[in-house]
């Protein structure tokens, strides 16, 4: 039987994100696509390029995000942000990537199973989703209150503020199946937050 890189891809995604990176063999992943494991090597030459090509997902996902929403696909340096509502419809497409779509789903719940279990999978975890996102919002803000777009003037604490509503409606996604109803209520903080800091 043949199988897709894709197909396999996911696959592997999926069973990472419910048994850990190491709870998960190729002689595993082979049986459950019902493959030889000779199969899966024709396409990656270990369980490590699988999960290579996962993050690299991710993060190819994060640039077609900004890219989309006009802000900067690095997180170094000074950069120009055209608006605040330009950032609220990034955080709006995350925050559908990471709650709704099956692989952005998926590669979350994998990432936080394996930070108890493995010192790399934190610091990807903490860049992710706790402080590199503190830390790149916190620029995107220095540049909004640099053009009087923000008002307020510690970008840290306000990226903070913005930050934990994303983080909190991320966390509740698990809990329930009306995923889009949690979209409309993130929406409305943000909106609530450009209220009193939109300049």
């Amino acid at each position: 039987m043949k199988i897709t890189k894709e197909k396999l891809l996911m696959t592997a995604l999926n069973l990472f994100s419910k048994y850990g990176y190491d709870g998960v063999s190729i002689s595993y992943l082979a049986n459950e696509l019902g493959v030889t494991k000779g199969a899966i090597y024709r396409h990656y030459e270990s369980k490590q390029a699988i999960f290579d090509e996962i993050i690299q997902r991710v993060v190819k996902n994060d640039k077609d995000v900004a890219i989309k929403n006009d802000l900067p696909t690095e997180r170094e340096g000074e950069y120009f942000v055209s608006s605040l509502d330009d950032f609220i419809s990034f955080t709006l497409d995350q925050f559908s990537f990471y709650a709704i779509d099956e692989f952005g789903s998926a590669f979350r719940k994998m990432v936080m199973l394996e930070q108890f279990r493995n010192i790399d999978m934190i610091e990807l975890y903490r860049g992710i989703f706790l402080t590199g996102p503190i830390e790149y919002t916190a620029k995107v803000f220095k540049s909004l209150i640099n053009v009087k777009k923000l008002k307020g003037s510690d970008a840290e604490q306000m990226a903070r503020e913005y930050y934990s509503s994303f983080f909190m409606y991320l966390s509740l996604s698990d809990y329930t199946s009306d995923k889009i109803k949690l979209i409309q209520e993130l929406k409305d903080q943000l909106l609530i937050f450009k209220r009193n800091h939109g300049g």
